[in-house]
C-alpha cells in the first residue's frame, strides 16, 4: 500500500515538465484514491479526489488557452452543484438520521462551498459574469438550507441576492439617483418572506443566549438584509434632497409597516422619526435660507395628524386605562401601548418646533395658535388641567408674538393682554 500510493505521488512530480501528461496521471490519480475510499471504507481518500479534480480542471483549460473568468468561474460553480449532489447521495445512501451528515458526503460538501466561493471572486470583475454566477450562488445556498435542514445557510442565500439585483438595476433606465430607493421592492420581498415564509413568533431580544437564538432562525437573514438594505437606501440618496425626502418615507412605511406585521409597538419610533426626517427633508427644500424658520408650519400639521392618531389608539387600548384628571397627560406619555410613542413625538414637537419659529413672529403666532387649540382640546378631552395652563401659555405667547408683530405701544400690549 506504502508502496503504491508513494508511486501516485512520484508519478504526478515525474510528469511535471509536460502539461498533457500531467493532466491524465492527475486523472489516474483521482481515479485510485475514489477506489481506495471504496475498497478501505476510509472518507479521507475523497478529500484527495475531490481536491484534485478542480486542479485538473485548471490544468485542461490552461493547455487549452481557455484560463479564463467565465470558464474558470463557470466550471467551479458547476462543479459545486455536483459535489453538492454527490454529498447528498452518499448522504441518502448511508441513511443518517435526518441533520446529521454522512462522513464520506464531507469530503464533497466542504469543496462545494470553497468552489463556490472561489468563484464569486473571480466572477466579481465581470458584470454580465458577475450576475449569473451570484444568482447560482445564492441557488446553491439556498438548496444547502433546505436540503440540510440548516438556517444559516440562509445568509448567504439571501444576501448574495442583493449582487444580481443591483446589476440588472443597472441595466434599467433607471438614474443613478434613484438606486436608493430601488432596493424598496427587494425590502418589500424580504420583510414579506420573512414573515410569511418562516411565520414563528420573533422573541424579544432580553440576553446574549436569546440573541444567538433568533440569529438561528431562519426568518432573521431577511429581516437583517431587509433593515440594513433600508440605511443604505437612506445612506446613497443622501447628496439628493428631494430623493432623500422620499427616502425617508419610504423608510418611514416599511418602520410603520413592521410595527402592524410583528405586533411591536419599538418600531413606532424609527418609523415616526423618519417621518419627521422625510417632511424636513422635504419641506426645507422649497424655502430659502432667509425663510428657514418656515419648516416649523408644516410640522403643525402632523402634530395634529399624531396626536389625533394617538388619541385614536388610547381609546382601544386593552385593558382600557384612565384618561382624565389632573396630570392626565403624563400618564398617556409613559404609559406601554401603540398610543405613548405618537404622544412622545408630540411633545416633543410641541417645544422644538415652536422654539425652532421663535425668531419670526408670524410663525410664532401660527404655531402658537395650532398648538394653543391642541392642547385645549386635549385638556378638554382628558379634563387635565396642567395642559390648560400649557394652552394658555401658547396663547400668551402668540398674543405677545402678535402685538410685537403689530408694533403696538408696550401699555397697550399689556390693556389687551389682561
Amino acid at each position: 500500500y506504502s508502496a503504491g500510493y508513494a508511486f501516485t505521488a512520484i508519478g504526478a512530480m515525474m510528469t511535471s515538465g509536460d502539461r498533457e501528461l500531467t493532466i491524465y496521471t492527475l486523472t489516474l490519480n483521482t481515479a485510485v484514491y475514489a477506489v481506495s475510499a471504496y475498497i478501505f471504507v476510509q472518507p479521507f481518500w475523497l478529500y484527495l479526489s475531490t481536491a484534485l479534480v478542480p486542479l485538473i480542471a485548471l490544468l485542461t483549460l490552461d493547455y487549452h488557452q481557455a484560463l479564463t473568468a467565465p470558464w474558470v468561474a463557470g466550471f467551479f460553480m458547476a462543479l459545486s452543484f455536483l459535489y453538492f449532489a454527490a454529498g447528498q447521495w452518499l448522504d441518502r445512501r448511508s441513511g443518517h438520521a435526518s441533520g446529521t451528515v454522512s462522513p464520506f458526503a464531507m469530503p464533497f460538501y466542504a469543496p462545494s462551498y470553497l468552489l463556490s466561493a472561489i468563484a464569486l471572486v473571480v466572477a466579481s470583475a465581470e458584470k454580465s459574469l458577475a450576475l449569473a454566477i451570484y444568482a447560482a450562488g445564492a441557488g446553491l445556498y439556498a438548496v444547502s438550507a433546505w436540503a440540510l435542514r440548516e438556517p444559516l445557510f440562509l445568509y448567504p442565500a439571501v444576501w448574495l441576492t442583493t449582487v444580481p439585483y443591483y446589476l440588472l438595476m443597472t441595466l434599467t433606465p433607471l438614474h443613478s439617483r434613484w438606486y436608493g430607493l430601488g432596493w424598496l421592492p427587494l425590502i418589500i420581498v424580504c420583510i414579506t418572506a420573512g414573515r410569511y415564509a418562516f411565520p414563528a413568533r420573533q422573541p424579544r431580544i432580553g440576553d446574549f443566549r436569546v440573541l444567538l437564538l433568533a440569529l438561528a432562525r431562519p426568518a432573521t437573514p431577511f429581516y437583517l438584509l431587509a433593515y440594513g438594505l433600508t440605511l443604505l437606501m437612506v445612506a446613497v440618496s443622501w447628496q439628493d434632497q428631494p430623493v432623500l425626502a422620499c427616502a425617508f418615507a419610504a423608510a418611514t412605511v416599511v418602520c410603520l409597516a413592521s410595527a402592524a406585521l410583528f405586533r411591536r409597538t419599538a418600531w413606532l419610533y424609527p418609523g415616526l422619526t423618519a417621518a419627521h426626517a422625510s417632511l424636513a427633508t422635504g419641506t426645507s427644500f422649497y424655502f430659502s435660507a432667509a425663510s428657514a424658520h418656515a419648516i416649523a408650519l408644516p410640522f403643525l400639521a402632523l402634530s395634529w395628524t399624531l396626536a389625533l392618531v394617538g388619541l385614536f389608539f388610547s381609546r382601544r387600548a386593552t385593558p382600557p386605562r384612565p384618561t382624565t384628571g389632573d396630570w392626565a397627560f403624563t400618564g398617556h406619555l409613559a404609559a406601554p401601548g401603540w398610543a405613548s410613542p405618537f404622544f412622545q413625538f408630540v411633545a416633543f414637537d410641541l417645544i422644538f418646533w415652536q422654539l425652532v419659529a421663535l425668531p419670526a413672529v408670524d410663525k410664532t403666532v401660527v404655531l402658537g395658535v395650532g398648538y394653543a387649540a391642541l392642547l385645549a382640546l386635549f385638556a378638554t378631552l382628558w379634563v387635565d388641567a396642567a395642559l390648560v395652563y400649557a394652552a394658555l401659555g401658547y396663547l400668551l405667547l402668540t398674543l405677545g408674538s402678535a402685538f410685537r408683530w403689530a408694533e403696538l405701544p408696550f401699555a397697550f400690549r399689556m390693556a389687551c393682554m389682561a
